[in-house]
């Protein structure tokens, strides 16, 4: 029997071979469709080993970063760390730890523009952008752009009431753009989050908002802000001195008196500062007595060799030289190297005509006369100072100062007091030295 025929586009065909015709293109077909997704599975592959080829050299070059963090090679750190975001844009940390070397090395812009195109980042975590928004704000303070700082450290809070590290840097700008009033909120804030306030360094706080009443004119707001000083601190030398002073300015010298007195008290080593001040009361009072009373009871109860000194001082003027001799020869006992003790007892036996005796105390004097040296240092960091300040001026730490070595003339009384924002006294010459 024949085969049946059937008519395709005007040729006559058989069904077998349609039917062949219809294998052969379904088997070119499925080869031309496996040869593609070959093709592009090669090429995804290819793709893929490049990405992990640059993940690899990121991670290579950020690892370098690290490591010359560790050794203190900055530049070489930068170099590596550049090298790590140029292949990986996508990982934080390493523009993290860039932006912190940029501010470590004080090119504050490139630092600014590291966070800045960090936070910008959408879909970024939160604690992430927090973060680099605290970071943002320290490389601010450290470029001096105090406003934008704060800005910055108060957006921090917003976001996270109880970021304590961000309460503490707007407290200390707020110290160091002497914005007392703020500073002493902040610092509330900062003792209510901690749970342990920090009363003496709001005492600080007050006392400097008192001095700049004080300056401005307004001597009630002054002994406020003293008074709630003392209340949050009984310890504040700062405040009694300067009440003491309020008290002085008055005419209230024995209230003056009474007041600087408690520092013996509260703090004997700081009772040095009350000598000077002593003295311009018993000039104004014509009245030895009671500061030389004092002054013997800090010589005795303190083995304070600078309340001999001061005393003695004291009984020269009241015309009783061999007990200012006497005197002086206690406060060597006490302290050998005392400067001006030595100096005196010189003078003193020169104006009494003993000649030999005192040329022999100008010979010990200049066989230990030191060269400049500072008088204070901070207790925390080793900062040294020829002036007395509250607060240090590189560790920022409160109360942290004391005295490191003697210097002349602590019992001057030709100066009348003065404030200074943050010093106990000016800043004195060689000749009037711990004079406060």
């Amino acid at each position: 029997m024949a085969a049946q025929q059937i008519s395709v586009l005007g040729w006559q065909i058989t069904v077998a071979q349609l039917m062949l015709v219809v294998a052969v293109a379904a088997l070119l077909s499925g080869y031309g469709l496996a040869v593609l997704i070959s093709r592009r599975q090669r090429w995804a592959r290819l793709f893929a080993g490049s990405k992990n080829k640059e993940k690899l050299v990121s991670n290579t070059a950020f690892i370098k970063g690290i490591n010359y963090i560790l050794s203190d090679k900055r530049d070489r750190a930068i170099e590596e760390l550049t090298k790590a975001v140029t292949f990986d844009t996508e990982t934080i940390e390493t523009y993290v730890a860039l932006g912190n070397l940029f501010r470590s090395k004080g090119e504050i812009d490139r630092a600014i523009r590291i966070r800045q195109n960090v936070i910008l980042r959408p879909h970024l975590d939160a604690s992430v952008r927090l973060q680099a928004l605290y970071d943002l704000g320290l490389d601010y303070r450290q470029g001096g752009f105090y406003d934008r700082a704060l800005q910055t450290f108060t957006e921090v809070t917003r976001s996270d009431p109880k970021r304590i590290e961000a309460y503490v840097q707007m407290v200390q700008i707020y110290e160091e753009t002497r914005d007392w009033e703020n500073a002493f909120l902040t610092e509330q804030k900062l003792g209510k989050l901690t749970g342990s306030p920090a009363r003496n360094v709001m005492a600080h706080h007050q006392v400097e908002l008192g001095k700049e009443h004080f300056a401005q004119g307004r001597p009630e707001q002054a002994r406020a802000a003293y008074k709630k000083a003392l209340t949050l601190d009984p310890g504040c030398v700062d405040a009694y001195l300067h009440l003491g002073d309020l008290h002085f300015q008055e005419g209230k010298l024995q209230k003056a008196v009474a007041t600087w007195r408690k520092i013996a008290d509260v703090a004997p080593r700081f009772i040095f500062l009350v000598f000077s001040r002593l003295a311009r009361v018993t000039a104004k009072m014509k009245d030895f007595k009671h500061a030389e009373k004092f002054l013997a009871e800090c010589a005795v109860h303190h083995g304070d060799p600078l309340a001999h000194l001061a005393l003695a001082r004291l009984l020269g003027e009241r015309g009783d030289p061999d007990l200012a001799l006497d005197e002086l020869t206690r406060a060597l006992d006490l302290d050998p190297t005392l400067f001006e003790a030595r100096r005196e007892r010189g003078l003193l036996l020169l104006s009494l005509n003993r000649t030999e005796e005192a040329l022999n105390e100008f010979r010990h004097l200049l066989d230990q006369l030191p060269g400049p040296k500072a008088d204070f240092q901070c207790g925390r960091c080793g900062f040294e100072s020829q002036e007395l300040t509250w607060r240090c001026p590189q560790c920022h730490a409160w109360d942290t100062i004391t005295l490191h070595r003697h210097h002349p003339c602590l019992f001057q009384n030709d100066r009348p007091p003065t404030d200074n924002a943050l010093s106990a006294a000016p800043a004195e010459n060689a000749e009037s030295g711990l004079d406060s």
